[in-house]
């Protein structure tokens, strides 16, 4: 019963940080939902995994209450008020050339740092893979789903009530944070063993989408990251669901090679994780999806990468940046998710880039920008 009253707190904990109105109550609905985390990390007393990431969560996230009040106390200290609508109108007589100016910057740097640890944004995301290893399946889930959105709701009534006329100073850190955030989750997602720590950079990696379609201040980045949140909660909710269901000679599923041969003993269970793996990019899951599936009636579709990406980006979303994270990311998920699928037994569905690249032709160079 400590269990799910502890969980409780921490919902309380996000219903005060989504309806707070001030800075005070934002600090106090994080530190509840905080400290109902910390708990439930380390609920598992056996488990030294679970005491360990329980420690490294509280540590550094103490070290984040410091940043987020020091930050608060700088916007107080030259706006007067802690209040969202008051703060907006302080704002608007602030000189631009002076001390009140530079010190709110670094108070929204501040209070933007924090809340970055909390989403568990680049680079503010070295708790994450470990929290997410050392925790219980369920607080795994809870880690993966409730703060988020909570977050997410907490980053817009901030920057677009009383930040809105810092626009040009949070954005580009926004943009920053996610095209990071996209990288490291992506390349670090190469390296690992342990299916959790695979679904933590997987997270990381999805949150860089989110921040970064906040930071380009417009109606359609805004709802394309509300959609983007909503959707990647429930497919992480669905992908830890269908782990829990799985064992490996008795056991529960940890590392990746406890999938061998999945396809063949419980086909059900793979077919479904082989689709919330895909669903994790979602617009990029569902373009890998219908190529995977439907590859030997496609041999003309000669580039799979740019494929992918008028599927995934065709909304928008990060278009300041396409050109960066073109080949980077699209290429390094699509690797990941390869050796997902062969440890499942789907080694028919991958992709031989050398092949499609050699049969290519005039008309597919010419559409991807080559000579």
């Amino acid at each position: 019963i400590e269990y799910f009253t502890i969980s409780l707190l921490g919902l309380i904990g996000t219903m005060i940080m989504v309806s707070a109105n001030s800075l005070l109550m934002l600090y106090l609905g994080i530190e509840l939902l905080s400290l109902s985390l910390y708990a439930l990390i380390g609920f598992n007393k056996k488990s030294s995994l679970s005491s360990e990431a329980s420690i490294k969560y509280y540590v550094l996230g103490a070290m984040s209450s410091g940043i987020l009040l020091f930050g608060i106390s700088l916007i107080y200290g030259f706006t007067g008020s802690i209040v969202y609508d008051d703060i907006a109108a302080q704002m608007i007589n602030i000189d631009f050339n002076s001390v009140e100016y530079i010190a709110i910057i670094f108070g929204i740097i501040f209070i933007t740092a924090s809340l970055c640890f909390k989403f568990g944004a680049a680079p503010f995301h070295m708790w994450v893979p470990d929290i997410y290893q050392g925790s219980l399946i369920s607080t795994t889930i809870l880690l993966s789903t409730l703060p988020k959105i909570a977050v997410f709701i907490v980053f817009l009534k901030l920057y677009f009530i009383p930040f809105i006329l810092f626009k040009e100073v949070w954005s580009d850190i926004l943009i920053f944070v996610g095209m990071l955030s996209i990288v490291i989750g992506s390349l670090f997602a190469l390296t690992q063993e342990n299916i959790k720590r695979l679904l933590a950079y997987s997270a990381i990696s999805n949150i860089g989408f989110i921040i970064l379609s906040l930071g380009l201040i417009s109606v359609d980045g805004i709802h394309a990251s509300l959609y983007y949140t909503v959707v990647y909660s429930l497919t992480a909710l669905a992908s830890f669901g269908i782990i829990t269901h799985i064992t490996s000679n008795s056991n529960g599923i940890e590392k990746i090679t406890d999938l061998a041969g999945l396809s063949k003993t419980h086909p059900y269970f793979a077919f479904l994780i082989l689709i919330q793996f895909n669903s994790k990019t979602i617009y990029l899951g569902l373009g890998s999806m219908i190529l995977a599936f439907s590859y030997p009636f496609m041999k003309r579709i000669t580039y799979w990468p740019q494929l992918f990406l008028g599927l995934t980006f065709n909304w928008g979303m990060i278009m300041a940046c396409t050109a960066i994270l073109d080949q980077i990311s699209a290429e390094i998920i699509l690797l990941y998710l390869s050796a997902i699928f062969w440890t499942l037994g789907y080694d028919t569905i991958s992709v031989s880039y050398t092949h499609l690249r050699a049969h290519e032709t005039p008309e597919h160079r010419g559409w991807r920008g080559g000579g």
